[in-house]
């Protein structure tokens, strides 16, 4: 009979406890966050149990990685139960307050009642762990490329409202970047020359654009902020353009390598060559989805991806959701492809419009057929 071993990882130590067959703790162990401790208790705990041993882990990423790594390296069966899992089962429980200890027993009872609020951590190939981490890089560069240009557009609010102006050139544009560059905080802009602030605008070629130097010029003239507050926020204006550019060549190279790692993978150069895919697109559908899809079905794969509600009905009324196990790695990826296609495939645009007509009174009619889209 199974035996369900609760690990909750932890940076320095992890805290390891086995159920018997019966449900009660029958070992506890606390064990050093290092490869061959890890493998020397699941040792010694697999031999005491005398049977199968099911590993329980919240994650495989993070804190858990290598705790994950060394049990499906030595052959054990491991199944992950997400963060908000364990706190839903903690409430149903009931614990008074949070321990280590107990949130591997709770781990461990999450597998031993069989609640399905787990699932089997699929081993997957090197190509396909490494596609993995560079499209969450690059998701994250571009989650943290927003909040940097969010940031700025605040400061320049601050600094002169008209810089963000329907009228105004484009604020997140290079041309304005290299402005904000020279004449960081606009402190001196107002006294340039015109012709100064024109090759600034054109990256010192010829093309010359004087209506939007003197409209920069006229900004910095409005300019209300002290002059010591104007000197902080030019050195914080200076980091965050350095910071944007960094990002900046950071993604290209990111794009760069998940473009080849794409051209050389089958899988991912056969769904580039459906319309709508790009090589970022295929890196998700290839190292999100397809680990799965070898081990489920075709419908359990539609619902992981998010792209397949689930129906929810009670009495009289009937609705539908998305299920919570959603990857929205996988969704984002979908949607972007779904979007994608409409422009790039007739077939697709005349499908997309026919459903936005059949979802007519709902109130985003757009995302509900889009998401149809990326079902297909």
């Amino acid at each position: 009979m199974t035996q369900w071993l609760g690990i909750d990882a932890g940076e320095g130590f992890h805290d390891m406890v086995l159920l018997d067959e019966s449900g009660k703790t029958a070992r506890s162990v606390k064990v050093a966050n290092r490869a061959e401790s890890i493998e020397s208790a699941l040792r010694e705990i697999v031999h005491a149990a005398g049977g199968e041993v099911t590993v329980m882990v919240e994650s495989r990423r993070s804190v858990g990685f290598v705790v994950t790594e060394v049990a499906l390296q030595m052959g054990l069966c491991v199944r992950t139960a997400g963060t908000q899992a364990l706190e839903d089962f903690r409430d149903l429980e009931g614990q008074p307050r949070k321990s280590d200890p107990r949130d591997a027993y709770l781990l461990a009872r999450v597998g031993y009642l069989g609640l399905g609020m787990s699932h089997p951590v699929l081993e997957i190939t090197a190509e396909e762990q490494e596609l993995g981490r560079l499209t969450r890089w690059r998701q994250r560069l571009s989650e943290d490329h927003t909040r940097l240009l969010n940031r700025l557009r605040c400061c320049l609010l601050e600094l002169s409202p008209a810089l963000v102006s329907p009228e105004a050139p484009q604020w997140s544009s290079q041309r304005v970047r290299r402005v904000l560059a020279r004449w960081p905080a606009l402190i001196g802009l107002e006294r340039a020359r015109l012709a100064t602030v024109e090759r600034q605008l054109v990256g010192g070629r010829l093309a010359k654009r004087p209506a939007e130097a003197r409209f920069l010029q006229q900004a910095a003239r409005e300019v209300r902020m002290s002059a010591s507050e104007r000197q902080i926020v030019s050195q914080e204006l200076t980091f965050q353009l350095e910071q944007l550019a960094l990002m900046k060549e950071s993604m290209t190279a990111v794009d760069h390598q998940i473009e080849a790692q794409v051209a050389t993978h089958r899988e991912g150069s056969k769904l580039k060559e459906m319309p709508g895919i790009g090589s970022f697109v295929a890196a998700v559908l290839v190292a999100e989805l397809l680990p799965l899809a070898r081990h489920a079905s075709e419908g359990q794969a539609a619902t992981y991806s998010g792209v397949t509600p689930l129906s929810r009905s009670s009495g009289k009324q009937s609705q539908s959701h998305l299920a919570r196990r959603t990857n929205k790695r996988i969704v984002r990826a979908l949607f972007l492809s779904a979007l994608a296609s409409i422009k790039d495939s007739a077939i697709d645009r005349a499908y997309y419009r026919r459903k936005r007509e059949d979802f007519q009174g709902h109130p985003k009619p757009h995302v509900k057929a889009t998401l149809a889209l990326a079902r297909q």
